[in-house]
């Protein structure tokens, strides 16, 4: 949680009782349910005073956005989603939802009194539970008294039992019940829950080259198919940002994989999700592509665009130092001028011949 590295004076300042009605209740005033992060800038300077520059206020405000969905007024977005900016190194949601207030002498008021199982003493200790939160933590509880969770089941199973949908329980995990010393998915018997990926078997080399994309892998595999030869074990369309759920499925591919080399379009959004990949993968390491990333490069030249296509979305024109760190020394300061002039080259700039010369040797 991003609460945890404020200073106790941060905290006091950031979770002061009357502040955070005042930003809420501002919130609450937004004519949609979906409050979008230019609005919640806006409460938010309104409301405190004094704020700080650069990514120290980003992470004011991401502690503020944590404390009122721990405390059931606001819902944030999945984490590894893509409803996140994560253009600075403190991601932020891109939006927020309001929760359904609740009237009357609800759940707030009574569940200190409720008899918890052993294993859910630490709820005595919270200093507030949402109504939301605390109907989750019943059903714990009554998992725990009859033996739910000592047959391990898959992950959306168990969320369906828990919260009647098969996708809350995901956005759950990010809350404050599940910080250290709370719940854990191995108490809730939730089976891993890893994104296959589609992957095409080269070789015993214990090495996985992954395409962000599909035709690239389509291309690679088609080159592979004819040839005896190649310089991986094993190809993989990681699907965008899809590739960062699989990263618990890397450890179990057979034969096993020791590496992931990624190659990934050279923008924003393709190196913020090479970055991420290569933190998140805790069991096989994440290695940049350099000499395809080389090539992309070299191909653009070739077709006219030394300096990259310009970019046709809305994605941001910047990417942080830890995120360009992802790529080969040499290429970082070329690739983050690249983006800084709002263009790009994708993966697709790959030829047919280059291709086979990067995968075959």
């Amino acid at each position: 949680m991003t609460s945890g590295s404020l200073d106790a004076e941060s905290r006091a300042f950031l979770f002061d009782s009357t502040r955070l009605k005042r930003f809420r209740d501002r919130l609450r005033n937004n004519p949609q349910r979906t409050v979008r992060l230019e609005v919640l800038w806006m409460a938010f300077a309104a409301v405190f005073d004094d704020l700080p520059s650069g990514p120290e206020r980003r992470k004011w405000l991401l502690a503020v956005l944590e404390e009122l969905a721990d405390r059931g007024d606001i819902l944030l977005p999945v984490r590894h989603g893509r409803q996140w900016d994560r253009t600075s190194e403190i991601a932020l949601p891109t939006a927020v939802s309001m929760a359904t207030p609740q009237s009357g002498d609800d759940s707030r008021m009574h569940w200190r009194q409720f008899p918890w199982h052993p294993r859910l003493q630490w709820v005595f200790q919270l200093r507030s539970l949402s109504p939301d939160h605390f109907a989750f933590l019943k059903g714990v509880n009554k998992g725990l008294v009859e033996g739910w969770f000592e047959q391990p089941e898959c992950f959306k199973y168990r969320s369906l039992q828990l919260t009647g949908d098969e996708k809350r329980l995901e956005s759950l995990t990010s809350c404050s019940l599940f910080a250290q010393g709370c719940l854990t998915l191995e108490m809730l018997g939730c089976l891993p829950e890893a994104l296959p990926l589609a992957t095409e078997y080269l070789s015993s080399e214990p090495s996985m080259l992954v395409f962000e994309n599909a035709a690239p892998f389509m291309l690679a595999r088609s080159i592979a198919a004819g040839s005896a030869r190649s310089l991986f074990g094993r190809l993989a369309w990681g699907a965008g940002t899809q590739v960062l759920k699989a990263v618990t499925y890397f450890p179990t591919i057979c034969p096993p994989v020791t590496e992931v080399f990624y190659v990934g379009d050279l923008d924003a959004a393709g190196m913020r999700i090479a970055a991420d990949l290569q933190r998140n993968s805790m069991s096989v390491p994440v290695r940049p592509a350099t000499r395809f990333h080389q090539a992309m490069l070299e191909s653009a030249a070739c077709l006219g665009a030394e300096d990259g296509w310009p970019v046709k979305d809305e994605q941001p024109s910047a990417v942080s130092e830890s995120v360009i760190g992802f790529l080969a020394p040499e290429l970082r300061q070329k690739v983050a001028a690249m983006i800084g002039q709002g263009r790009r080259v994708p993966e697709e700039a790959i030829s047919h011949a280059t291709m086979a010369r990067l995968l075959l040797g």
